[in-house]
């Protein structure tokens, strides 16, 4: 091998040393790159955990059985307890129209009855004269989800409920039973909650007849 030979061999080995030293240098910057992503993406699938650890999950359902009274209720069957942020009722009344009810953050539903809302005004003026057990067996109640208020796991609350028909007369059926039954069967209930973790979830009771009702056409109450 004469010197020019020689050197030309020299300088393909230099050029090869620097390409393999960058190709090196390349590897080794995209495994420690590798490695950040791995320990964001380990942090971040920790932190995912344990929020699901203290996520809350507000379900609602319908109820229609002989031990308990029927009707709409909502029950946390998740982790953590749930901040109610905002409600959404709405329903069709017997003329077909959609009537809603919004609140949310900052606003209450005081003043408003959710007998007189519902058309259930007087529901109860059958029960004025019972014992109070037989009113407590009797009675129809309905409840505002309200504002701010923390529902723990397994805890629930009902909406809307019923006495069984063992509890109620002929005449109360005739005068009210169709109006609660078809309430009930009509009703779309929206709640807006929060989890520990500041994550803001919803609900519906129906999504089929919350859909039929167009959820965007309810406006808030005040």
């Amino acid at each position: 091998m004469d010197d020019g030979q020689f050197r030309r061999f020299e300088i393909k080995l230099l050029v090869a040393s620097v390409i393999i030293g960058g190709i090196s240098a390349i590897i080794s910057s995209a495994l420690g790159l590798y490695g950040v992503y791995l320990g964001s993406e380990a942090i971040r699938q920790t932190e995912r955990l344990e929020s699901l650890k203290i996520r809350p999950l507000l379900v609602n359902e319908y109820r229609s059985n002989s031990l308990e009274r029927w009707g709409l209720y909502t029950k946390n069957i998740g982790y953590g307890p749930a901040r109610i942020k905002s409600v959404t009722i709405g329903y069709k009344d017997e003329g077909g129209e959609t009537l809603w009810l919004r609140y949310g953050d900052g606003e209450t539903a005081d003043g408003i009855s959710l007998y007189d809302f519902l058309g259930l005004t007087g529901i109860n003026d059958h029960i004025r004269q019972l014992s109070v057990q037989e009113k407590t067996d009797r009675a129809v109640y309905v409840n505002w989800p309200w504002l701010g208020a923390h529902y723990g796991p397994n805890e629930e609350f009902s909406l809307i409920n019923f006495p069984d028909e063992d509890y109620t007369s002929p005449e109360w059926q005739a005068t009210f039973g169709e109006t609660a039954k078809s309430r009930l069967r009509s009703l779309c209930l929206g709640i807006e909650y929060e989890s520990l973790d500041g994550t803001v979830l919803s609900n519906l009771s129906d999504s089929r007849k919350c859909a039929e009702l167009d959820m965007s056409d309810a406006t808030r109450v005040n």
